[in-house]
Parts: C-alpha cells; structure tokens; sequence
C-alpha cells in the first residue's frame, strides 16, 4: 500500500492554515471568501505580549496589486503585505511593512496560487477577528524590551525613533550609566564646559536707603508737586520744574539799602565812641596832674 505525504506548504493549500480552521475567511458583505491556496504560511513577532491576537483584517484586490492588511484585537493596524499578482511565483515569502502603532513588527507571509483569486470580485473587503483571526502559533511573541522612543520637540512636533537610539548630553547635560540598575541618569548644572562664562559685570544695586526692589526687580520712585525724576545715561535726576523764590527786586533792593544804612549808623557809633574815649583820657589827665605851690 503506497502511502503519500504532501509537503507542508502545498498541504496548507488545501486547508485555511494559517488561518484558524474555525473562522469562516468571509467579508463583511458576504461576497468575499479568502481561498485556502492564497494563505500558505506566516511568521510574526508583534510584540511582547503572548496574550496578542491577530488577524486579516482586509483584502485589496486591485489588479495587479493585492494588499493584505493585518490588525490586531483592538483593531489596530499591525501591517501590510504586498503582492504584485503580474510578477508573483507560487510561495513567495512577502515582508510585512509594518505600521506607525507597531514599528518595531517584524514578520512574514507565504502566498501560494492566485487562480482561485482571480475568480472573485476586485475591490476591497473588510474582516473581523471572528472571521479571519491567524492562528496562534503563528503569532511569535518578541523579545522584550524598547519598541521606540517618542517625543515631543521645542516647537510641539511628535517625533518617533526606533532602532538603535543614541543619547547626546549637550547644553550643560551630563549623561551616565548606571550599569547595576540598568539605567541612565541625566545631569544638568554649571560648570561642564559646554557654555562660556559670562563675564563680570559689577555689583548691582540690592537696595536704595535699605528698601529692597519687589519680586519683579522693579523699585518705584514716587514724586510730588513740582518735583520730577528724569532718566540720564547711568542714573536719574530730580529736578524742580515749577516752584519759584519768594523774593524778588524790590525787595531785595529794599535789603540792600537797610544794609547800607546800618553800616553808616555802625560808623557815627565808632566815631562817637572815639570822642568818648578822647574826653575820657583828658579827664584823666586833669585828674591826675598835680599842683606847684
């Protein structure tokens, strides 16, 4: 008895593998049943999590194009399988290209004969986990660690990176490793010889009369009446714009002549005081002098 074993890819032909052999491959509308021939085999590593499911969640069929688009659970998108129908060989391994949501997906899927696809309409048709999800063990759980890395520029701009992403410290930013706890610690602070210093450029003012400025910095000089704060180069200075003396000519001229006036009494008083002085030494003389008998 002659026994024979088809090979594994020509067996998934025959079968909905990788597709799980519950679902029903129907579309949306119900005119669009996915062959067993198109689907022969798959590969993915979507991420991490073992509890992930996936599924083909629409086909495009633009001829020569056809497009396979994979979602996850959630309906996320995960990637894109392309296929150019004019140039396809039988089990052609295709690259997923993978999604914004899922950039670090990495993956590949088996397309088999076309034949039976090209019996069915063109367009585009829609799937759900019920009726097209993949089979587990097609789903590789990914090693863990850093899909990519996502931020936020000065200007508001979302940026993604994946890959090898290199850290530069710049702008007083010091950058170190922290082997033990497998971490980077990032420093900032003066002195790490990535600016100039800046120049001396004096005391400044603290306070004025021992009254300090306000939390701003500004400090208020407040005036009245005909008092005036003008700026100058350094400095301010206060003038008198309206206030005026309280004597004028006249009464000035009146002052010089009282002036004048008391000097001449000073003197008369000086001259009289000398004829005093003269009478007084004449009296004494007299006084003094003594008689001859």
């Amino acid at each position: 008895m002659a026994i024979e074993n088809l090979d594994f890819l020509n067996s998934n032909s025959l079968r909905a593998f990788p597709l799980r052999q519950t679902v029903t491959r129907i579309d949306a509308t119900g005119t669009f049943k996915i062959p067993d021939e198109l689907v022969v085999d798959a590969s993915l590593a979507i991420t991490s999590d073992p509890t992930k499911r996936v599924y083909i969640s629409k086909v495009i069929t633009l001829n020569p194009i056809l497009v396979l688009e994979l979602s996850d659970e959630a309906s996320t998108l995960i990637g894109t399988i392309t296929v150019n129908t004019s140039t396809h060989t039988e089990y052609q391994v295709y690259n997923l290209a993978a999604s914004v949501s899922f950039s670090g997906v990495i993956g590949k899927v088996s397309i088999g004969r076309l034949q039976a696809l090209q019996t069915l309409p063109s367009g585009v048709f829609e799937f759900t986990l019920t009726t097209a999800e993949i089979e587990g063990r097609c789903v590789i759980p990914s090693i863990r660690g850093i899909n990519r890395i996502v931020f936020n520029d000065q200007f508001g701009n979302l940026h993604s990176l994946s890959g090898d992403v290199k850290l530069e410290g710049r702008q007083n930013i010091r950058l170190t490793l922290d082997a033990p706890n497998n971490k980077i610690i990032m420093d900032a602070g003066e002195g790490l010889g990535l600016n100039q210093s800046c120049a001396n450029v004096g005391v400044p003012i603290k306070t004025i009369n021992g009254v300090g400025p306000a939390a701003n910095g500004a400090f208020t000089l407040t005036t009245d009446d005909c008092i005036t704060v003008v700026s100058i180069q350094n400095g301010l200075r206060i003038e008198d714009i309206c206030s005026t003396t309280c004597a004028g000519c006249e009464e000035g001229n009146a002052l010089t002549l009282r002036a004048i006036q008391i000097e001449n009494q000073l003197r008369d008083l000086y001259t009289y005081y000398n004829s005093l002085l003269n009478a007084l030494n004449t009296y004494q003389a007299n006084v003094n002098a003594s008689c001859v008998v």
